[in-house]
């Protein structure tokens, strides 16, 4: 097998930008770019070890995407000789991630409603019930918005 080279600058770029929006979110750069990699890559089945080289980051961070996002389905695991494996993403799974999350929030919600009343109904004090109000408030929006938006979306997938 030959070494693998760098990405072109133009897929760095773009690997870059979307480790940096996931380290934003707390996770570390490279896990991220590992996710923008398996996105722009070609072919979409990619080696761990590949994907280490290419980008020139450390393989830990690659086997730690795969241990969090294989089995969310996000990346197919196939176990190869030496210890290595292939990863693909399965892009598939990113709508029913977020549809999932997007429609349970009216349940969230009403966990955060039925907290708050058994909370006044025990006479909790108005600093405690205040941090409740003010998610309750939040996710009170969010139960009604989110699945709205994600009904927009699709009705504007379907038309594509």
């Amino acid at each position: 097998m030959t070494a693998p080279t760098a990405i072109p600058d133009a897929e760095r770029e773009i690997v870059t930008r979307i480790g940096a929006y996931y380290e934003k979110d707390g996770m570390a750069a490279d896990r991220g770019e590992v996710i923008g990699y398996l996105l722009i890559s070609e072919p979409a089945r990619q080696r761990a070890s590949e994907i280490s080289a290419k980008l020139g980051i450390p393989r830990d961070a690659v086997d730690k995407m795969s241990d969090q996002l294989v089995p969310a389905g996000f990346f197919i695991r196939e176990e190869a000789e030496e210890g290595d494996y292939f990863l693909t993403l399965q892009d598939a799974t990113w709508p029913r991630v977020i549809e999932h999350t997007f429609l349970s929030w009216p349940t969230f919600h009403q966990t955060m409603a039925d907290g708050l009343k058994a909370l006044e109904a025990e006479g909790a004090s108005a600093q405690r019930l205040a941090r409740l109000r003010n998610m309750e408030k939040l996710f009170r929006y969010l139960a009604a918005e989110m699945p709205a938006l994600w009904h927009r979306y699709e009705k504007s997938a379907a038309a594509y």
